[in-house]
């Protein structure tokens, strides 16, 4: 499964400065990481720790993370960050991104979303409805790093 979700969140990023045309004509660089929390002992005491997402199991609490890199002597602004949402993971908290739950089509604070009941009724958008979720970067300085994460929970 963790192989499948590092994929699908590797294929699912782009970072596309407002009014771009296509990822290859930006000057950010993204990596990512996944990890997960665990309790581990540390001189007799029992603390959370990111590890490295080797293996994941239901119930595990996830931490992705996109670094973002701007390579170039010129400032990126409005630079907007997409991350899909891998099956089997539900995003745990709200954070300060957009969410999605439409694939992507539309974007919002997910206290504003809704989704459409089997009887074509409407209900308020919950965690495990997120599909995506968007970050936009005001100003990425000149050789400047950043990051943005979000907690999920595998399924």
């Amino acid at each position: 499964m963790l192989k499948a979700l590092i994929g699908s969140i590797a294929l699912s990023m782009a970072a596309l400065p407002m009014g771009a045309a296509a990822l290859a004509n930006t000057p950010v660089s993204l990596s990512s990481e996944v990890q997960v929390i665990r309790i581990i002992e540390k001189d007799g005491t029992k603390i959370e720790a990111l590890v490295p997402a080797s293996k994941v199991v239901p119930g595990d609490r996830l931490v992705f993370t996109t670094v973002f890199h701007n390579q170039t002597d010129q400032t990126v602004q409005n630079c907007v960050l997409l991350n899909a949402v891998p099956k089997g993971i539900t995003v745990a908290a709200d954070g300060n991104f957009e969410s999605s739950v439409d694939g992507g089509k539309t974007f919002a604070a997910l206290s504003q979303l809704t989704v459409k009941n089997d009887d074509g009724s409407s209900r308020a958008a919950n965690f495990a409805d997120v599909s995506s979720l968007r970050w936009t970067i005001p100003s990425i300085a000149p050789g400047a790093k950043g990051e943005v994460k979000y907690f999920a929970t595998v399924q």
